[in-house]
């Protein structure tokens, strides 16, 4: 990296398990940069990829692989969110904000994708303004959001996926266990140290609790450069381990906790069965901020709704309902067609028993009167031989 005066250029590297390499299975990737040009071409690429129907310039973006014949659903799934209080704990939030005007929502359909764009509007956009005019309240940090790119980036890899990690928990591991089996961290910073300290104070100020976050502490070391490997978890050191495997926070991982409200688990399950893995995130705001994620998880969904898998989506389950009264009436109507054969087959029988009976009966009256005739053919010829002897 080129190095500048009071540049934080600082390395983090973290491995568990084997070397990964080019074999990831899951990754997640971060880049938050600091810097007019990226975050205009940022803007400029995703205005092309919503089909330039919606400005980008401030928005958040989520770019949703799904499948064509579910686009439809998951669209509702995602309006639901800001045009009615669906009792989730997502669109309690999201939905006073969109109807009192602070926040606009636009859902493109792309190929294969289903865009999302989120801005700020009337106040909200205002205050974030504001912030990003704090941010680079000095002529000094102008200068270097205009001229210098300043970033922070975050891999993370395994060649292990979330189906993977089921199975291991299903198997007595823990989340955390099963997790660091396979795991890579790299995190690379590049960025001025007087706009670093203003980012974190920024953060601070909307969420306290950041100062104790891993970041928050990144503003008291620079040019740092280091490298852990351990075979698994089982190497850490105990208080560490102790702070992961005894805290019930992470029991059941990233999945939706059990005891959530039936609108919520309807809505989880819905994003986990109408999104495909690929989903990428990108933020961008005021020609000065641009942070994409890019992900491949496979079997997160699976993951996501671990504890809450009993039932379907509403939408998906109505089809299921529909699904079996037609396959009811289906069988209904075969059983009703195998009746009707049957009664016809019956009278078949029938008709052709009375024939019969009928032909027998007409054989036996014909029989009789012909012997009947037979009979009185005889008397007659008798008498007239008797006739010729008393002449003779």
């Amino acid at each position: 990296m080129e190095s500048h005066k009071d540049q934080n250029q600082s390395k983090l590297n973290v491995l568990f398990g084997d070397e990964i390499g080019s074999n990831e299975q899951s990754f997640l990737h971060l880049k938050f940069t600091i810097n007019k040009q990226r975050a205009h071409f940022q803007a400029q690429k995703l205005k092309q990829l919503a089909l330039n129907q919606v400005d980008t310039s401030s928005s958040l973006v989520f770019v949703l692989p799904c499948i064509e014949e579910n686009q439809d659903s998951l669209i509702n799934l995602l309006e639901s969110i800001f045009t009615s209080s669906s009792n989730t704990k997502l669109s309690t939030y999201i939905h006073p904000h969109h109807t009192e005007g602070r926040l606009a929502f636009q859902t493109i359909k792309n190929q294969d994708k289903v865009i999302l764009v989120v801005r700020p509007t009337g106040d909200l956009a205002d205050i974030i303004t504001g912030q990003i005019g704090f941010l680079v309240s000095t002529d000094q940090t102008k200068e270097i959001v205009t001229n210098q790119e300043n970033s922070v980036v975050i891999d993370i890899k395994s060649i292990n996926t979330f189906g993977d990690i089921e199975e291991w928990m299903q198997s007595g591991d823990s989340f955390i266990g099963a997790l660091l089996k396979s795991f890579k961290l790299d995190v690379t910073l590049n960025i001025h140290q007087e706009l670093l300290i203003s980012v974190i104070e920024l953060l601070e100020a909307l969420d306290p609790a950041f100062v104790n976050s891993p970041l928050g502490f990144l503003q008291f070391f620079t040019n740092f450069n280091i490298d852990m490997q351990f075979a698994g978890s089982q190497e850490l050191p105990d208080h560490i381990r102790s702070g992961l495997f005894s805290s019930g926070k992470f029991k059941n991982g990233m999945s939706v906790a059990e005891d959530v409200s039936e609108a919520d688990k309807t809505l989880w399950r819905g994003l986990a069965k109408y999104v495909e893995p690929g989903v990428e995130i990108y933020l961008t705001l005021e020609d000065t901020i641009a942070l994409s994620i890019e992900t491949k998880l496979p079997a997160f969904g699976t993951h996501l709704t671990r504890n809450i898998k009993l039932e379907e989506p509403a939408a998906v389950k109505q089809n299921e309902v529909e699904a079996e009264a037609e396959a009811e009436t289906e069988v209904e109507v075969k059983a009703a067609a195998v009746e009707q054969q049957d009664e016809a087959q019956d009278e078949a029988q029938d008709e052709a028993q009375d024939e019969a009976q009928e032909d027998a009966q007409e054989d036996a009256q014909e029989d009789a009167q012909e012997n009947v005739e037979d009979g009185q053919d005889g008397e007659v010829q008798g008498t007239e031989e008797a006739q010729d002897e008393q002449e003779a």
